[in-house]
């Protein structure tokens, strides 16, 4: 009577000491994952904003035929206006853009470039805006007084074609004569105002002048 009283408290004393053990903590029990660590950083990643990519990306607009470009550098050549749209007067304007503003461009699309440049406002952020192609080149050579040299016309006054012509070919292709700048497949009269655009019914338009001539093979 003695020996089964022995057994059945040794089995109680066991039970208690396994119930009262603790789990090891994994993933079956709410337990830290091993790969938290990599999934928190993954997602810090993912909330970066992309470098090309500007603040305001979701207000521009983007057309399906327009052509991708892997971020050239490009400078401006006089103010000119950025805005969510092609054309001088689509959208709503984003930024005025100095002579020697620096960015790069995304995409293209019927003689406009979608840029990216440092916010005016704040350069610690980017934006992005449909610019005229023709705000952007080189910068024009000065000439001081006593130099000997010419002033050269202003960049903002491109001499007109002399036979009327404001648009010509390309020759070669992607050059343009001296007065005339890339614009798609062609080369156009750079303007600021229709007063620069010269033959039958000119009008400046987008950064470009046009005539009802067309395109001829020279200027």
């Amino acid at each position: 009577m003695g020996g089964r009283v022995g057994v059945g408290a040794s089995a109680a004393v066991l039970a208690v000491v396994l119930l009262g053990c603790p789990k090891k903590p994994g993933a079956t029990d709410g337990g830290p994952a091993a790969d938290a660590a990599p999934t928190a950083s993954a997602a810090v990643e993912a909330a970066a904003p992309s470098a090309t990519v500007g603040a305001n990306d979701a207000d521009v607009t983007k057309y399906p035929d327009q052509n991708a470009d892997n971020l050239e550098a490009l400078t401006t050549r006089y103010t000119a206006t950025a805005r969510t749209e092609t054309g001088t007067t689509g959208g709503k304007l984003v930024a005025s853009l100095k002579a020697g503003t620096e960015a790069q461009r995304i995409a293209d699309h019927e003689g406009y470039d979608l840029v990216l440049f440092n916010d005016p406002a704040d350069a610690t952020r980017k934006l992005e805006g449909w610019v005229a192609q023709g705000a952007f080149g080189s910068a024009p050579v000065v000439h001081h007084v006593g130099d000997g040299g010419a002033a050269p016309p202003s960049p903002t006054t491109p001499p007109p074609s002399g036979n009327g012509y404001v648009c010509i070919k390309q020759n070669p292709p992607g050059k343009c004569a001296p007065g005339f700048s890339v614009f798609a497949a062609v080369c156009r009269v750079p303007c600021t105002s229709e007063s620069q655009c010269k033959g039958p019914a000119p009008k400046c338009n987008g950064g470009f002048c046009y005539n009802s001539n067309g395109c001829g093979d020279s200027p």
